[in-house]
């Protein structure tokens, strides 16, 4: 399961195990939009059965929208809302219930041959010791690229 950019939601493949999800997850699409909603919980790797299980003590679910911008050639934009439940997080004072909740949006395009994308998010947790954080993000357009570049990846 990846959105977006997979800055926050990805396969996150590693050199030998790529990570997966149990759940459900239904979706949405007209007019060259999208709209996905997933319940889902991690699944570790393969133990000595070599079979996967589900992490009960997480929980994930969200909502993920993505099209375009009508008032803007080449422009998109994805809003989003991302919840997460983990019974056992670490924290430095010990282990304990976390909540997590994500609010955020990220535009996106291409303009002149070049690929852009710029994402703000919100962030509010929610710990064992009734400890609240909040947090907001910006993430740049870092990943600049000539995307029609004769001989490029993208070309």
């Amino acid at each position: 399961m990846t959105f977006g950019s997979a800055r926050l939601v990805s396969f996150r493949d590693t050199p030998n195990v790529r990570r997966a999800f149990d759940g459900a997850r239904a979706f949405w699409t007209a007019n060259g939009r999208r709209l996905d909603v997933f319940v889902v919980r991690p699944v570790g790797p393969p133990a000595a059965r070599l079979r996967r299980y589900p992490d009960r003590a997480q929980l994930f679910w969200g909502v993920y929208g993505t099209g375009p911008v009508s008032a803007v050639t080449g422009m998109s934009l994805d809003l989003y809302y991302l919840g997460l439940h983990r019974n056992d997080a670490s924290f430095a004072q010990g282990t304990g219930r976390e909540h997590r909740h994500t609010i955020g949006a990220r535009l996106f395009g291409t303009r002149t041959g070049f690929d852009w994308h710029e994402a703000h998010d919100f962030h509010r947790r929610h710990r064992r010791d009734n400890d609240v954080n909040f947090d907001w993000t910006w993430k740049a357009p870092s990943s600049s690229a000539l995307s029609q570049t004769p001989g490029s990846a993208r070309g």
